[in-house]
């Protein structure tokens, strides 16, 4: 009882470890290169949740983006104008600049008050560390394993890219730790089922879909679940379909209410993604594609060696528990299908497999662990490639 008491304090301070480290490795990141934006279409997000607050609107009139992110953001930029009232630097919240004739689509590149833009990259950063404890704790739910759970949770604290991207003010941070918050959830209710978790799953799938349209595989996860327990009660089923759409129109509400312009951008999305593809970031669909993603995946996403161990973790997933691996796989999978098949190629679009791939890392980790001393050479030049 001691040791099993000592082992969980030393986890739990690994934990903490990881967490410090993925917040020291992102703090500068939110200051950077103010009060300037150099991402265009931070600047944008930015300047239209400011405009949202500005006139009281909940109504972002805007639907090439889902909504629930502005509402994520406004509150925090409601917060930040008054911390900023209270250093002296602005009296009102009209006197925030979010416009300029000379600024692309009109918006200002700008920042008139760069505190009201650091707390909401502060948001950012604060999604991108949950990204961390759902590494863990989906790892520690799929190998009953702590050690492998901190690996991955170290593994997405230190990739280049989600250190790159963890302060931008845009969709990818909070869709990300929506969908893997909805994957840990779904394990959850395999192991123990519940209607509550059964709800609870759905909308946050639902709310996934909400902050990036390209969520969209995760909506079948509720289903994915009733069919591997072989539950079929006409109204599981029906809460399974039907919650996932309720809890994309609490994120989004004016889908509903301004339907053709969410329709037409909406459809102006599918053509940009599918058909058109994009100056700079295009590539054919299918094999071109995946070998575009997987370069970067291997350079900076999170490197040769974790590609190399993520093939051995999937492995391993895949013998334990060959169902719930299943059930953890879909959406990774679904995504990568989908992201491969369209004809524009963003990496930020990949930053949510990251965090799976460090879950598959850990994975792997554990199945090198548990090699018998007979293979001491193969664990010892697996672990030399993790290195």
């Amino acid at each position: 009882m001691h040791n099993d008491n000592s082992n969980r304090h030393v986890i739990t301070l690994g934990l903490v470890l990881a967490l410090l480290l993925a917040l020291w490795l992102r703090l500068p990141f939110i200051g950077a290169g103010m009060p300037y934006f150099y991402d265009e279409d931070e600047a944008h997000h930015f300047n239209r949740t400011v405009e949202m607050v500005k006139k009281g609107e909940f109504n972002p009139n805007y639907f090439h983006k889902p909504s629930l992110h502005f509402y994520l953001r406004m509150p925090v930029v409601a917060v930040a104008f008054l911390w900023t009232v209270r250093n002296g630097q602005i009296r009102s919240v009209q006197d925030i600049q979010t416009r300029d004739p000379y600024g692309l689509g009109g918006y200002a590149f700008t920042a008139s008050h760069p505190g009201i833009v650091k707390w909401n990259r502060a948001l950012s950063v604060a999604f991108s560390l949950g990204l961390v404890l759902l590494a863990f704790l989906i790892t520690k739910e799929l190998l009953a394993c702590e050690g492998a759970a901190l690996l991955a949770a170290l593994g997405t604290a230190v990739s280049p890219e989600l250190i790159e991207n963890a302060a931008v003010i845009g969709v990818d941070m909070p869709m990300a730790l929506l969908c893997l918050l909805a994957v840990y959830l779904a394990l959850k209710l395999y192991r123990s089922f519940s209607v509550k978790l059964l709800v609870l799953t759905g909308l946050v799938c639902g709310l996934a879909v909400s902050a990036k349209y390209n969520a969209l595989p995760i909506m079948f996860l509720p289903l994915l679940v009733l069919l591997l327990l072989r539950r079929f009660a006409f109204t599981e089923l029906l809460l399974a379909i039907t919650v996932p759409v309720l809890g994309f129109l609490v994120g989004s509400p004016f889908t509903l209410l301004s339907l053709p312009l969410f329709l037409d951008q909406f459809a102006y999305e599918i053509w940009h993604y599918g058909v058109s593809g994009h100056e700079g970031h295009s590539a054919e669909p299918g094999w071109p594609q995946a070998l575009f993603y997987l370069k970067w995946l291997s350079w900076s996403g999170i490197g040769l060696g974790a590609c190399a161990l993520s093939v051995f973790g999937v492995l391993a997933l895949l013998a334990r528990d060959f169902k719930k691996a299943l059930l953890f796989l879909f959406f990774p999978c679904a995504f990568i299908l989908l992201m491969i098949s369209q004809k524009a190629n963003f990496t930020r679009n990949l930053l949510v497999f990251i965090p799976f791939c460090g879950v598959f890392c850990g994975a792997g980790a554990a199945l090198i662990s548990g090699l018998p001393r007979r293979s001491v050479f193969l664990r010892n030049l697996l672990l030399l490639i993790l290195a």
